[in-house]
């Protein structure tokens, strides 16, 4: 079963409560473990009182995008264009900045074409939306 993500009321309008079981923080997804303070607002809706206060609130998160329809092909396409930047050299924003970001994305798709290219691996069939 997938967990979604569905509007709730500012955490703040929800019961501030002292931890005596062991919940998930809805936030950053780590436990709320016995006598932290965290706001309740039902099930798998409980966040800790300190992500709420620095604000994390305020980003939705998501764990995985669909890649319905999606083939082998489209990945090394991806991949072309990012390795493509490599040999172009072009950037915007701060250098730095953007060659981490790059850095990042090319290990990321690197990984993905490999892991796509691993034997009985499938990538999913489009589902056909009525």
């Amino acid at each position: 079963m997938t967990k979604t993500w569905k509007p709730h009321k500012p955490w703040k309008e929800y019961p501030l409560i002292t931890c005596s079981s062991m919940n998930e923080c809805t936030i950053c997804k780590k436990p709320i473990l016995l006598g932290d303070k965290y706001y309740d607002g039902g099930y798998n809706l409980r966040a800790h009182k300190r992500c709420v206060d620095i604000g994390e609130n305020m980003a939705t998160t998501f764990e995985s995008i669909s890649l319905d329809g999606l083939r082998l092909a489209h990945l090394r396409q991806l991949s072309s264009y990012v390795h493509d930047r490599d040999r172009e050299g072009w950037y915007y924003g701060p250098k730095d900045r953007f060659e981490k970001r790059h850095a990042d994305l090319v290990r990321w798709i690197d990984s993905a074409v490999k892991y796509a290219e691993s034997e009985g691996v499938k990538m999913p069939i489009k589902k056909n939306k009525r």
